[in-house]
């Protein structure tokens, strides 16, 4: 697996960047796609992710396996590396809610979304399979937009009382994520 990382200002959405890169035969098993911001981040269920520039951990791993990978055993393996990372980061407490979301006790004892995780297999081509793994995690952010805070509860490492940058938490998510996302592209998807 490749360690190609590619840095983004603001774009539209790097499971888009890494998706653009497979189109154009450019991408290489591995590569790590990171934004400074996204205009058009998105969760499960065409759900719109907050992501305000230079505030949070946005990036999108590119995974070209010989096989149709698994979107159910990614989804697994991703959310338990980014959980593994944001403990590690110190939100010793956070938890994964399956399938797609970590969660934290906010400082009304609250469980709110920490980090959210979006596998897509878009477009599958049993001739060059591949998944993107796009995560967003709430790093420095002090406040969120109101229509994002009636929907649910929602906090950051910072609101966690985290000095962490997002250096750091890059770091920390892709020494978590590296093993355990090979060993789950290797799996192959059930065929029906």
């Amino acid at each position: 697996m490749s360690s190609r990382l590619f840095q983004h200002g603001i774009v539209d959405s790097t499971n888009e960047r890494a998706l653009a890169a497979i189109a154009s035969g450019e991408a290489r098993d591995g590569d790590v796609h990171v934004a400074e911001g996204q205009s058009a981040g998105r969760g499960r269920l065409g759900r719109s992710w907050s992501s305000p520039a230079g505030e949070g951990l946005y990036l999108s791993l590119l995974l070209l396996p010989r096989a149709a990978p698994n979107p159910a055993a990614l989804t697994m393996a991703a959310g338990l590396g980014v959980l593994e990372g944001v403990r590690a980061l110190g939100a010793e407490a956070a938890r994964l809610k399956w399938p797609n979301d970590v969660l934290a006790s906010d400082e009304r004892g609250t469980d709110a979304k920490l980090a959210g995780i979006l596998v897509e297999t878009r477009g599958l081509d049993p001739l060059r399979p591949h998944a993107v793994v796009g995560v967003g995690l709430n790093v420095l952010q002090r406040a969120f937009p109101a229509e994002l805070v009636r929907e649910r509860a929602v906090t950051s490492l910072a609101l966690l009382g985290l000095a962490v940058t997002r250096a750091a938490a890059l770091e920390g998510l892709l020494a978590a994520r590296w093993p355990r996302l090979a060993q789950a592209s290797a799996a192959p998807a059930e065929s029906a």
